[in-house]
């Protein structure tokens, strides 16, 4: 009876100190995924009649999500005019302490786990889990309001002609516009993210001309490209 009881502690003891190992290794993971604050600095172009439009943002990140918002500078202008929040969800993260076994089971690599404790990364993706070439869902929403329209837009608008009297480079437009599409981020330097991608769109002029040649509203493909720069605090936190 004594031997039971002795072994069921001993078995008590062994649980115990994995259940522990294992929680440590949890948190090291929800650690290593901290919330992230970042500058970004994006151009995009989309069919809206509009043309480059340039956005300083903030964005607040957790584990593989990203939302950001700024305000929209139109290059035709050179106003604010507008505002943007956007959406990113991190499709190719990994979680390095599991690796798959040969027939597809999870299993704990003790060896990965020992050398992550003694010795500082090295593997491609940074200590936010984010890979060195990262894939990513991305979708956005905005509003520009009283924005010129394009040098493009504006010749074919007077090539046109179908609005008698109209001076095109003064005329506005305001304009809601929303997309989903998918993101390429590089990592081009330590910490730093070049980021292009590519949306289907819609947009809608809330404010128009009527009888433009241009569509009120109407389907389009947004491009775009920025770079983030996390701050410094996210700097010291990657660096520890």
């Amino acid at each position: 009876m004594r031997l039971m009881e002795l072994k069921m502690k001993r078995i008590l003891v062994c649980s115990t100190l994995m259940v522990c190992c294992f929680n440590t290794e949890a948190q090291d993971e929800k650690k290593g995924d901290p919330n992230k604050i970042s500058l970004i600095a994006s151009s995009v172009i989309s069919g809206n009649g509009h043309g480059a439009i340039y956005i300083p943002q903030l964005g607040f990140g957790r584990n593989r999500t990203t939302i950001s918002m700024g305000a929209c500078l139109q290059k035709q202008s050179m106003q604010f005019n507008g505002a943007r929040i956007a959406y990113s969800f991190l499709l190719n993260a990994k979680n390095k302490s599991i690796k798959e076994g040969e027939e597809g089971d999870s299993v704990v690599d003790i060896y990965t786990f020992y050398k992550r404790k003694t010795t500082p990364q090295t593997s491609p993706e940074n200590n936010n889990g984010e890979p060195s070439v990262s894939f990513k869902l991305h979708a956005y929403t905005q509003f520009l309001k009283n924005n010129l329209l394009s040098n493009d837009t504006q010749k074919m608008e007077e090539h046109v002609n179908r609005v008698k009297g109209q001076d095109w480079k003064t005329a506005t437009l305001s304009t809601f516009e929303a997309g989903v599409g998918f993101e390429l981020g590089i990592k081009i330097a330590k910490n730093i993210y070049w980021n292009n991608f590519i949306t289907a769109s819609f947009y809608y002029h809330t404010k128009y001309v009527q009888n433009m040649h241009h569509e009120r509203f109407s389907t389009c493909i947004s491009l775009g490209t920025s770079v983030t720069i996390p701050l410094l605090k996210s700097l010291m936190e990657n660096d520890l």
